[in-house]
């Protein structure tokens, strides 16, 4: 766990990841021994929150931290672990309001997403290229896609305003036009989760968080 606790002590690598927490649904997941304990949902806009979350609930234990894909206006949520429950039916009932369309300003972006996947760190360079050739088709259309490396598969994601059913539409032709395989059409991997893509309440890894299984953290690829 030192390498665990001293990445999370390093104040740097705090900064980094809570740019990508604010207006976001974050959730964390605690990888026990004989379970893992979901905690959502956290509200992260500054360093010191995230630290406190690490400090009262995460310390010595291995976590993944996740973010949502839609980017959201959250309320105001009571404070601590104990009340974690209430926070989330506020939170539940936000997106019930917004899905039948009583709350039209809580959501104010969903990114195009798209996660390629893998089952063994063998299809790791599979993968990549999977991650590039959709990155190249992104630029193609004219977005500015940003290629993240998991430690484990490849993020592809361009930052906006984009409805899922549209996202679902572009990954799909780009994946047809590069022979990028998607979990439609195949179960083996690596390939596209297209299901993941139009997942209008789905959450991604954070960036620059440590994953549970690697003990490396998501970094951005340069492309």
């Amino acid at each position: 766990m030192d390498v665990w606790y001293n990445y999370y002590s390093n104040s740097e690598n705090i900064k980094e990841i809570v740019k990508f927490c604010r207006y976001r649904e974050v959730v964390a997941i605690k990888r026990l021994r004989d379970r893992n304990v979901t905690l959502r949902p956290l509200k992260i806009f500054k360093p010191e929150h995230l630290e406190y979350w690490i400090k009262r609930a995460l310390t010595g234990v291995k976590f993944d931290l996740y973010i949502s894909n839609a980017s959201v206006k959250l309320p105001k949520l009571p404070c601590g672990l104990k009340n974690l429950r209430e926070a989330r039916k506020i939170i539940n009932q936000k997106w019930m309001d917004w899905i039948e369309g009583r709350d039209p300003d809580f959501v104010t972006g969903f990114d195009i997403f798209a996660d390629i996947d893998i089952d063994d760190f063998s299809q790791r360079g599979q993968a990549k290229e999977y991650a590039l050739g959709l990155a190249d088709g992104l630029k193609e259309r004219g977005y500015n896609p940003q290629v993240w490396d998991t430690s484990r598969g490849f993020h592809v994601i361009v930052m906006g305003r984009f409805q899922p059913d549209f996202c679902v539409k572009v990954v799909r032709e780009i994946c047809e036009e590069y022979k990028i395989p998607i979990s439609l059409d195949t179960t083996e991997k690596p390939y596209v989760d297209i299901a993941v893509t139009g997942d209008i309440r789905r959450i991604r890894r954070c960036p620059y968080s440590l994953h549970s299984k690697t003990d490396k953290p998501m970094v951005r690829y340069e492309i």
